[in-house]
């Protein structure tokens, strides 16, 4: 069911033509009315009184007065939908509008399906998913373990083979390499995801970048720019994602740091990924005692034993023996086929050995019963967790620098970085 009346706020005559055209496609579009010029504070105001849009597209042939005209209506009126429109995608205008509170982005040509999406969107003070998903991380022993390879791959063989929803998210922040390995040229990150707000329940579709059937939210580029600020809002993040996919497969940096323990809080199992290798071995051991010391329970803790080779001195038996856990899962040793991946900038073949054995792992962690699947474990996590994360990120008023300075002293000898 189509929304009421449109405006179009567009001096652009071009522009403006294009959105009546697309909009004249949909039979149940509700009254368009068009203003070809971006009105001042009283003139938007009685706009409003008279029309009383439910949606409002605004053109974007000014940058600034059109953003800031986008930005005034997200304000005073939250009851409705606004979107901004120009001839062209352009990143940085896409971007510009999601900060001030556009909720989508319409470029020409104008497609039906944009236009559909836009106009079905509820408003910001109205939540239309109630959709609970389910999280899962991967943990590298060591860098260099292929854990990011591991993780992307599952999750696209998860989405191949269980038909739902999956968001990739890269974690590691100090390093990002999913846009790069996956070609992705991403022009949106986390750190986009975070900075949109409450906005992000309505503009995953913007956010993301679709990669062989599922959505990666990619890290920011540079590590230097990673703020506290992206670390204390993810959970957030993560939690408006599970209202809107199925899975989220979170990929973590080599390391537990702080930022990690937030996301642990909201997760199912870890898959703690390490390679037939005395000291990747010996580092796993230690990764599994970092996750027990922070409350993960240790059924939550996955082995994944990767670059497995027949000739490996060290075979799945003796792996276990030395982490002192179970090997649910291995993997087996496919350096050209991995290559190949990376080189073509796409998922491990699902037809080699390597992209059955993703695909057999991602079987095995929907389980019999997708629905059922999980739910203790995520719960038990979460319960035991809040309690760590609370400790060391309850939140810090401005008003109180010495608590911050504090607080800031103690989550360092804690979690050193």
């Amino acid at each position: 069911m189509m929304r009421g009346k449109i405006l179009l706020i567009s001096p652009d005559e071009d522009l403006l033509q294009g959105l009546k055209q697309g909009l004249s496609h949909l039979k149940d579009r509700g009254i368009t009315v068009a203003l070809r010029r971006y009105p001042d504070e009283d003139e938007l105001q009685r706009t409003f009184a008279r029309e009383r849009p439910s949606t409002v597209i605004v053109g974007l042939s000014e940058r600034d007065a059109a953003l800031k005209l986008i930005e005034l209506i997200h304000e005073s009126y939250p009851e409705t939908v606004v979107a901004g429109a120009h001839v062209t995608d352009v990143s940085d205008l896409i971007l510009g509008c999601i900060r001030v509170g556009a909720r989508d982005y319409i470029g020409l040509p104008v497609e039906d399906a944009a236009l559909r999406r836009l106009l079905q969107l509820q408003p910001r003070t109205q939540s239309s998913v109630d959709k609970e998903g389910r999280v899962a991380c991967f943990l590298p022993a060591r860098g260099g373990c292929g854990g990011s390879t591991a993780a992307v791959n599952v999750a696209a063989a998860l989405g191949r083979e269980s038909g739902q929803s999956v968001l990739f998210m890269d974690l590691d922040f100090h390093a990002g390499t999913a846009d790069l390995c996956l070609g992705l040229n991403a022009p949106f990150t986390l750190g986009d995801a975070v900075r949109v707000g409450s906005d992000l329940e309505n503009l995953w579709g913007k956010v993301t970048h679709r990669w062989n059937g599922i959505d990666v939210l990619a890290a920011p580029r540079n590590g230097f720019s990673v703020h506290t600020e992206l670390i204390q809002e993810t959970p957030r993040v993560i939690e408006s994602a599970r209202r809107h996919y199925d899975w989220v497969i979170c990929d973590l940096p080599p390391a537990v740091y702080s930022s990690s323990v937030r996301v642990l809080n909201l997760t199912e199992a870890v898959y703690l990924v390490c390679t037939p290798e005395l000291l990747s071995l010996k580092m796993a051991r230690r990764r599994a005692d970092e996750l027990i010391g922070l409350g993960v329970p240790k059924d939550s803790i996955k082995l994944v034993a990767n670059r497995v080779r027949k000739d490996d001195v060290l075979q799945p038996k003796e792996i276990a023996e030395v982490t002192r856990m179970p090997v649910p899962w291995s993997l087996p040793n496919d350096y050209k086929t991995v290559t190949d991946a990376i080189r073509q900038q796409t998922q491990i073949s699902p037809a080699s050995e390597l992209g059955k054995s993703f695909a057999q792992f991602a079987r095995g962690i929907v389980g019999p019963n997708p629905d059922a699947a999980g739910a203790g474990a995520g719960g038990a996590l979460r319960g035991v967790l809040g309690r760590v994360a609370n400790r060391y990120f309850s939140p810090v008023k401005p008003s109180d620098p010495q608590r911050a300075v504090a607080q800031r002293s103690s989550t360092q000898r804690a979690f050193a970085e």
